[in-house]
């Protein structure tokens, strides 16, 4: 599904090149979760941007179901990334003048993907236990609750690879378990695949594989 080789990034800051990613290796099967630790620093969150096409890097092959990310166009990208790839976010960066249903739907409206978006978005937000919310906008809302209407509206489209960046970092224990269960029940569902980037060594265990992200490159834990 997700085939990865030799993918380099760099950034420029004053009049210094700071390489992050430094050849980087990865392969994903499809319904298989990965997760990448890292610490704070390490290329995690630009590994991230360009998995979901935000950004392209510098050298390097990002072949995602044969097609390679790193030669689409942006419109070709923001399309793609629509339609197959869903992103969690730790901020949960929903609109906060949409409802929660609102917020699910509109990658749906986006799209025309030829589902009815009320239909479908009420169904999803069901599923996470949100039904009694559909209305509420997210300052309405607890932080548990929003990451869960952000995990609703990434897997509205039924992606087949799921990006997550630290979605429980910004809640409580107990919140932050239940949002993970809930994440790894719906892939595990879908036969989604998944790659969780972290820093928990403990959450990354509950995945099938675990990366390290050091030095640019990427090795599997043993």
């Amino acid at each position: 599904m997700l085939k990865i080789e030799n993918l380099k990034k760099s950034f420029t800051q004053g009049d210094r090149n700071i390489e992050v990613l430094k050849g980087l290796n990865l392969n994903l099967d499809p319904g298989v979760t990965a997760a990448v630790l890292g610490t704070s620093g390490s290329g995690k969150s630009t590994l991230l941007s360009l998995l979901a096409g935000i950004d392209i890097p510098d050298s390097g092959t990002m072949n995602f179901q044969g097609t390679d990310l790193a030669k689409l166009s942006e419109q070709e990208r923001t399309k793609l990334r629509g339609e197959k790839i869903g992103i969690i976010f730790q901020q949960f960066h929903l609109i906060p003048h949409l409802s929660a249903l609102e917020n699910v739907c509109l990658p749906l409206e986006i799209l025309a993907s030829g589902d009815d978006p009320i239909v479908k978005g009420k169904k999803i937000l069901e599923d996470v236990g949100l039904a009694h919310r559909l209305d509420h906008f997210p300052g309405q809302l607890s932080g548990g609750e929003k990451q869960r209407v952000a995990i609703a509206r990434a897997m509205v489209m039924e992606p087949e690879l799921l990006l997550a960046d630290e979605p429980s970092g910004s809640l409580d224990e107990e919140t932050g378990e239940n949002v993970m269960k809930l994440i790894f029940s719906m892939v595990e569902q879908r036969g989604t695949s998944l790659i969780l980037v972290t820093h928990d060594e403990r959450l990354a265990k509950t995945c099938d594989r675990i990366h390290r992200l050091q030095n640019g490159a990427l090795s599997l834990a043993l």
